[in-house]
């Protein structure tokens, strides 16, 4: 009786992690993180957006949610034009399509002040300063992707779960189904040791 209220919770939690991504991006997009290069074990910069775009197509994740996909899609088209961040942000808070205003208006409108756009300027005499910026903003990333990755294993198993009480299946089918939901449970707890989170079973 409660795998129902479960997969409504999972699909709660997936919004708020799409939700934080849209945000993610909307807000600090174009700056730059250090990102290891996998091939030479090197640092180098890269955008926030870039980063992005390349995690979720490598892990062929797609946003659930039709508005924030409608989000996402419509950052990628601007951000190939637009190179100043408060003006991406401008484009989202004017937007002809109210639902993306309404959401821009109710998440970016007020910046919150760690990370001013003069921030780097206003403090590069102190050269430890962009770095810090830097790394405190590469953590925020990796832990939003993080998190939406989690959430994403924890739906699929919960959708896993609720298919194995499917009576119509065959013992072998039930015996693949499970398969499955041993791996995503693996992931899902491989992803919540590196948020440093305990999950529930």
């Amino acid at each position: 009786k409660q795998q129902p209220e479960r997969s409504a919770q999972s699909t709660d939690l997936l919004f708020e992690a799409e939700k934080s991504l849209i945000v993610l991006l909307l807000k600090r997009g174009l700056y730059e993180i250090n990102v290891e290069n996998a091939e030479n074990g090197e640092t180098q910069p890269m955008r926030v957006d870039q980063y992005i775009f390349n995690e979720l197509y490598n892990d062929g994740i797609v946003l659930r949610n039709p508005l924030l996909l409608k989000m996402y899609e419509h950052y990628a088209e601007v951000a190939e034009i637009i190179q100043n961040q408060d003006d991406i942000k401008r484009t989202f808070l004017l937007s002809e399509d109210k639902e993306e205003s309404a959401f821009a208006m109710n998440h970016i409108a007020s910046e919150d002040p760690e990370y001013s756009p003069l921030w780097e300027k206003r403090f590069d005499m102190y050269t430890n300063s962009v770095q810090n910026s830097r790394m405190v903003l590469q953590q925020e990333v990796e832990n939003t992707l993080l998190t939406l990755k989690l959430r994403i294993a924890e739906q699929q198993k919960a959708f896993l779960e609720k298919e194995l009480a499917n009576a119509e299946y065959t013992e072998e089918d039930k015996n693949g189904i499970l398969q499955k939901i041993v791996f995503a449970d693996k992931i899902r707890q491989k992803i919540a040791k590196r948020l440093n989170m305990t999950v529930s079973r």
